[in-house]
């Protein structure tokens, strides 16, 4: 078998140049990344201005199923619950950044995920409207903007055509 580099020039043009992304496709992908950077503070100030009242959530479940826990079990119980939400949300940060990655590049079935978890996201961040500390309220009305606005990006007419000319 012949190496494709000893072919004559007229047999062989080197690999295709890949599709550059339009501005609206990089924009899109910008957007989601301060997406996930946004959900991941959200957590993060909420378990911190929240603590008292995960607290006292922990002390009710706990009196409702007959125990009566120490202090010092009280709060390892939501040191943990805490910690296992924000890391949670910080594999979900890295896994839309993964996604809107995939997208830059062309990846349409990344661009249909990212439109399920905008949206899923956009109606979590809804919940956070009817009530909560203002700090979630103000991370609330961002991600929703953020995420409307990627997916207006993402369905433009130059992005449409991107996606449909990346196989």
């Amino acid at each position: 078998m012949t190496d494709r580099t000893e072919l004559p020039s007229f047999f062989y043009d080197g690999p295709p140049e890949p599709l550059a992304a339009p501005k609206s496709v990089r924009g899109a992908f910008w957007l989601w990344i301060a997406f996930a950077v946004i959900s991941v503070v959200h957590v993060v100030v909420d378990m911190w201005l929240g603590r008292d009242a995960i607290r006292d959530a922990a002390i009710e479940n706990a009196r409702t199923q007959g125990f009566n826990p120490a202090e010092s079990d009280l709060d390892g119980m939501v040191a943990t619950a805490q910690g296992l939400w924000i890391g949670f949300t910080a594999a979900f940060a890295c896994l839309i950044g993964y996604l809107a990655v995939k997208m830059r590049s062309g990846s349409n079935w990344a661009r249909i995920t990212l439109t399920v978890v905008g949206a899923a996201g956009t109606v979590y961040a809804m919940i956070f409207l009817a009530g909560g500390t203002t700090a979630a309220l103000v991370t609330a009305v961002a991600r929703i903007g953020i995420a409307i606005g990627a997916l207006w990006l993402m369905f433009g007419h130059s992005a449409n055509r991107y996606f449909g000319d990346v196989k």
